[in-house]
């Protein structure tokens, strides 16, 4: 996930990661991090994300995050590590676990995400592949082939014939590094699944709620042709993480609904200014109150200028075009400017 950042901290784990350590029999072995380990490896990716440009520094809106997350993360395994959770000014439709508890949500997740249960589901997601420390193991892994790419590039080096060959083993070398980082593996990514809808169920919100976030990703990615989760060959199809998310959340459900928290405008109140879209081409979200008579069309017409525009409305807010709307309404609309008028 995230590309670009990973990109950035790869210098960092370089230096940060711990040594192989001897496993007694004369084989190298590579150590896995202890927590305290961890969670200094987390600070240093953290402070390196820091000096980049794309952090969202809307206090009212980060602070709402860390409230739902912390809310989250209580559920969780206890570990030694505080969570910490931050926006990033990025439009892809992501999240992302650090070692050590840095969890990071984009703003184009935010801007998909229908309401508090479905972000308390996500970030249960990060926060279960932070206890299961998925990343440490991961690194460990990372940092023995990059031991071995080393130990390659400099047997290359002092063969003449395949000096002319360097540059492009060193992009390979960090691609397939990259890829070791990225790739939780499918059996990860569903165990994260289910410990996020059992830590949000836990936290009093709605599980089933993630069930309806996964068919929105499945919808998109019907129609655009885009696989997410950063296009990864290790991370469970969609369609399977829906089946398996619908059989858990309703056994959980069953019988509670009503005490069930989903928090649609609670969470949609925090999204006003959001940025939302790319940056060359960058809107805000309006949060609008549906007014009596209002339409998809009319609002796209009174607001927009724009009577096509509907479609647009009626799928981030994920709706048909012709949903009656009852009046009170929040709605997420695309806005040139962040202030509404």
């Amino acid at each position: 996930m995230l590309r670009a950042c990973w990109a950035v901290l790869l210098p960092v784990l370089l230096l940060v990661l711990p040594p192989l350590a001897g496993s007694g029999r004369g084989a190298a072995e590579p150590l896995v991090l202890t927590e305290a380990q961890e969670v200094e490896l987390g600070k240093k990716m953290d402070q390196e994300l820091e000096k980049q440009p794309g952090f969202c520094g809307n206090p009212e809106l980060v602070a709402y995050l860390d409230q739902v997350g912390q809310r989250v993360a209580a559920q969780a395994e206890p570990r030694s590590f505080r969570y910490t959770f931050r926006i990033l000014d990025d439009d892809s439709i992501n999240a992302l676990a650090l070692p050590g508890g840095y969890i990071y949500v984009t703003r184009g997740l935010l801007a998909v995400l229908n309401d508090e249960a479905e972000l308390a589901a996500v970030i249960g997601h990060e926060v279960g592949h932070a206890c299961s420390r998925h990343a440490a193991k991961q690194l460990a892994k990372a940092r023995l082939f990059q031991l071995l790419a080393l130990g390659a590039l400099g047997a290359a080096a002092a063969s003449p014939s395949t000096r002319e060959h360097m540059d492009a083993w060193v992009v390979f070398s960090n691609e397939f590094f990259t890829q070791i980082l990225l790739g939780y593996g499918r059996d990860n990514e569903l165990e994260a699944d289910e410990k996020g809808i059992r830590f949000a169920f836990q936290a009093g919100y709605d599980p089933r709620r993630m069930c309806q976030f996964l068919r929105y990703l499945r919808t998109k990615e019907q129609l655009t042709g885009l696989n997410f989760q950063g296009f990864r060959v290790t991370h469970p199809e969609t369609a399977e993480r829906i089946i398996k998310a619908e059989t858990l959340a309703f056994v959980l459900a069953r019988g509670c609904e009503e005490r069930l928290e989903v928090g649609r405008d609670r969470f949609r109140q925090h999204l006003q200014g959001l940025p939302y879209g790319p940056r060359a081409d960058r809107k805000y979200l309006r949060i609008y109150t549906s007014k009596p008579g209002d339409t998809l069309c009319s609002i796209a017409t009174d607001l927009l200028n724009d009577p096509t525009r509907a479609h647009e409305i009626a799928f981030l807010n994920r709706m048909k075009e012709d949903t009656p709307l009852e009046p009170g309404t929040l709605l997420k609309i695309p806005w040139d400017s962040p202030h509404s008028s």
